[in-house]
């Protein structure tokens, strides 16, 4: 299982397309989802895609992170979003 970051999606998201059977299982966590999506609205979009018709090679699954008390990140003060991501990760 694979539960890649937003950066390597945001570089990569062709791999993530085609490569299927490299990484077999993908596990994208919500907090990753929201970070692409604020970076940008192409490769979130291409993402949701691959989320709902994954290549048939690839098993893929949300988990949202937010929403686990084990997992879950306050944010300490307005605008820290990025910094808020990084202490998730």
């Amino acid at each position: 299982m694979y539960i890649p970051d937003a950066d390597a999606v945001l570089r990569q998201i062709d791999l993530f397309e085609k490569g299927g059977s490299v990484f077999g299982h993908v596990l994208f966590l919500q907090s990753v989802l929201r970070a692409i999506r604020s970076r940008s609205s192409e490769v979130y979009d291409r993402v949701r895609e691959l989320l709902v018709s994954p290549p048939k090679d690839l098993c893929t699954a949300i988990f949202s992170n937010e929403h686990r008390r084990e997992t879950y990140i306050e944010r300490t003060m307005a605008g820290e979003a990025e910094e808020k991501y990084a202490r998730a990760f």
